[in-house]
């Protein structure tokens, strides 16, 4: 019997630095490693943020059976000031509870406080 894997690993830490450290298996870097693709942080590309939020929430109405909502240029702006300390895991989340708590239109009021407060 025969299996054809592919493993996508993805990992916030150095890990050039944690094999030099000893923190992490040399030989499991090695097997690892192949196409390295590195992604900014969301804090760092928040030009992005209208796209990725448009097909979030397109994927969350598939999801939840609803029509997409829409962000408010003033939800927008809420997005935009806020740092993002959970990246792209953190926004998928923070759209999802705003889509079910709107009227398909995405308004401030709909962010949890903290996203608010940012703005």
């Amino acid at each position: 019997m025969t299996a054809d894997v592919r493993v996508i690993a993805a990992t916030h830490r150095d890990l050039d630095a944690a094999v030099a450290q000893g923190t992490f298996r040399q030989d499991l870097f090695y097997r690892l490693q192949g196409v390295g693709i590195v992604l900014p942080p969301l804090r760092e590309r928040v030009d992005d943020l209208p796209l990725l939020a448009t097909h979030l929430l397109e994927r969350a109405a598939q999801r939840l059976a609803r029509q997409p909502a829409v962000l408010s240029p003033e939800a927008l702006r809420c997005l935009w000031t806020y740092p993002w300390p959970g990246n792209v895991r953190e926004l998928q989340p923070v759209l999802e509870g705003a889509m079910v708590l709107s009227d398909g239109v995405i308004r401030p009021d709909h962010l949890p406080p903290a996203i608010q407060r940012a703005a």
